[in-house]
């Protein structure tokens, strides 16, 4: 059979396998097979590449090994025969230039996520040849600073994550000017993580922002090439910490402490231990809101600081250099025991809520005409919402509901409202004569709160 070795956007080949039974003397008793073959780089065969043939791909018994010769060649004896995984090891491999990581025999290809291995069977007395071509290592270089004051930072791990595998793929330190050179990169996507070492009043980070992998921003290095600008702007590090309750006492289940910044996006994160303590590493100098929810094993109703329901109407905090803001809340299973927006927080009050519900409620302007809600099948128009929450409207008359629209916002701002009419509805309005009197019903639901509702009387006329 044929296949390709450097599957992960790698480019490698495996050449033909064929079995070959061994000649054997009369009456004995083979246990044993044989493996040979080539192994190739980016210029030509490579010499001292570890080829293994092993039972298992972590903690197995090795059936036999070799490291390629001058010519790249390689030849060993599997014992006992049977099924294994093979290994390319290229990381002492010469000629120099790039370097060459260990890839794994897969049924399709190659690869270096050690999950995707695939075993090869060998049967007793049986010769397998397995040429490779195994595709080289790049470079990445860059800088690392302080994001405030743009000086250079030494000492900071880089390293270098796989995006599919996961898995460690080097790593190196940054020099006194801030710059980093790191070698032998795999040619598939990766995710470079900063994290100071000699100076821990700096937040970790991704490539291109952000503390989680997703946030991050992949890069690939090129065979036998160096791709550089790769580089990282580190922030002051804070903490929140503090120690979790539970209303009405007794040992609190599990809870995850978030930071999050202005868009909502998680930018520390700590579970509690089994003190119930918890320390979230977080940027300095960036304005914060801090969320509270079950981990495992409760039911408490997530809630932000200082006991909201919402993220809307957090209070917020910003932390100087190395500071620490302690939080202890008491969780509750209740959501109506959290103080709601409006009572003292940053977001707006029931009763802001309710004016701006009311100065929306009714229809205006010429779409309001009976004739236009009638040809445009209801009303539309921007609805704009104070935080997040939901809205819905009815309109109706003495015994019918004339027209109904909903509509969610996920945080403040406007998004278009359509209040639809009815099938009675329409039959109202076509047999109204110059005008007719309807009302309009409206509420503001929002998150983990009571609704805020508005009822007023209006006209439409022809």
């Amino acid at each position: 059979m044929r296949s390709v070795l450097g599957g992960v956007g790698l480019v490698g080949v495996v050449a033909l396998s064929v079995a070959v039974p061994i000649a054997t003397p009369a009456n004995a008793v083979v246990t044993s097979a044989t493996i040979h073959g080539t192994v190739d780089g980016v210029s030509g065969p490579l010499q001292d590449v570890l080829v293994s043939a092993v039972t298992a791909t972590s903690g197995g018994t090795t059936g036999g090994s070799a490291y390629t010769d001058a010519s790249g060649g390689y030849s060993f004896t599997v014992t006992p025969a049977g099924d294994y995984y093979l290994a390319f090891n290229g990381s002492l491999a010469v000629p120099g230039g790039p370097g060459y990581s260990t890839l794994w025999f897969t049924s399709t290809g190659g690869s270096l996520d050690v999950d995707q291995a695939a075993a090869v069977s060998l049967a007793e007395g049986s010769s397998v040849e397995e040429d490779v071509t195994i595709p080289g290592d790049g470079t990445l270089t860059g800088t690392v600073t302080d994001a405030t004051t743009d000086q250079p930072i030494s000492s900071v791990d880089v390293q270098a994550l796989g995006v599919s595998s996961k898995a460690f793929l080097g790593s190196t330190f940054t020099a006194a000017d801030g710059t980093y050179t790191l070698t032998h990169v795999p040619p598939v996507a990766v995710k470079i993580w900063f994290e100071s070492n000699d100076n821990k009043h700096f937040i970790y980070q991704y490539y291109g922002g952000g503390l989680l992998a997703s946030e991050g921003t992949s890069v690939t290095a090129t065979t036998n090439a160096t791709t550089g600008n790769i580089n990282g702007s580190l922030l002051a590090l804070a903490h929140v910490a503090g120690q979790v309750g539970q209303a009405g006492g007794g040992a609190p289940h599990p809870v995850t402490a978030s930071a999050l910044d202005s868009t909502g996006n998680v930018v520390g994160v700590a579970t509690t231990n089994s003190a119930y303590d918890y320390t979230v590493p977080v940027p300095a100098g960036v304005p914060l809101r801090v969320k509270f929810a079950s981990s495992s094993g409760s039911t408490y109703a997530t809630q932000y600081f200082d006991n909201r329901p919402s993220l809307s109407c957090a209070d917020k905090i910003t932390l100087s250099d190395l500071g620490t803001k302690i939080i202890d809340p008491v969780m509750t299973t209740s959501a109506a025991k959290l103080t709601p927006c409006g009572s003292g927080g940053t977001g707006p009050s029931a009763a802001q809520i309710k004016t701006s519900l009311g100065k929306q409620l009714v229809p205006t302007g010429k779409k309001a005409a009976i004739s236009r809600v009638l040809s445009n099948g209801g009303y539309r128009y921007a609805f704009t919402a104070l935080e997040a929450g939901k809205v819905s409207i009815t309109w109706q008359d003495a015994k019918k509901i004339v027209a109904t629209g909903k509509v969610t916002f996920t945080a403040k701002g406007s998004k278009p409202l359509a209040v639809s009419l009815t099938k009675k509805g329409k039959q109202i309005l076509k047999n109204a004569g110059s005008s007719v009197k309807l009302t309009a019903k409206g509420s503001f639901t929002p998150p983990s709160q009571p609704a805020v509702t508005v009822t007023k009387s209006f006209t439409l006329h022809h």
